[in-house]
């Protein structure tokens, strides 16, 4: 089943390089604001994580978490 085709009126064009800064920069400010008015993240040891923003981030710090640390110091280099 497919849906009636529609006319876009208004958006950003795929693989328009601008995209990600449109969504990202409103987010991470929201993000940020929150993050200043309640205190959310995850502490290890002395380090403290905040920014945890998408799933990606949250899955290497769990790799990080399960290797010892080794994820991070490859996450660096391939990244």
């Amino acid at each position: 089943m497919r849906s009636a085709w529609f006319q876009v009126l208004s958006g950003v064009r795929q693989g328009c390089i601008v995209a990600p800064d449109l969504f990202l920069n409103p987010v991470d400010s929201i993000l940020s604001r929150t993050v200043e008015q309640i205190p959310l993240g995850i502490t290890i040891g002395e380090e403290s994580f905040s920014d945890l923003d998408y799933a990606d981030d949250v899955t290497l710090l769990v790799e990080m978490l399960e290797n010892g640390g080794r994820t991070a110091a490859s996450a660096g280099t391939t990244g």
